[in-house]
């Protein structure tokens, strides 16, 4: 039912007048996330997609297989996270 429930969140939220690629490709992640849906997750990250965290207690980079590996550990952790993006506007 939940994936279900953000598929239609997904779907019915690019009618958004101010939605574009990057928007819907926020979407679509955050739909992916709830749903557990990792390779689905993986599929909206572009294939030479790189996270650089600089801070300085991470120092950290990763690939994109790298990356949905570290994101599929958020849920168990006690750093759970719920994605709820919300469009605020785009130029």
């Amino acid at each position: 039912e939940a994936e279900a429930l953000a598929r239609f969140d997904a779907l019915t939220a690019a009618d958004h007048p101010f939605a574009n690629g990057a928007v819907r490709a926020g979407w679509e992640i955050a739909a992916a996330y709830e749903a557990r849906d990792w390779e689905r997750y993986a599929r909206v990250l572009s294939a030479t997609f790189r996270y650089v965290d600089r801070r300085r207690f991470a120092q950290v980079e990763l690939d994109r297989d790298q990356y949905v590996t570290f994101v599929r550990q958020l849920p168990d952790s006690s750093h759970a996270a719920r994605l709820e993006p919300t469009l605020l506007a785009t130029r």
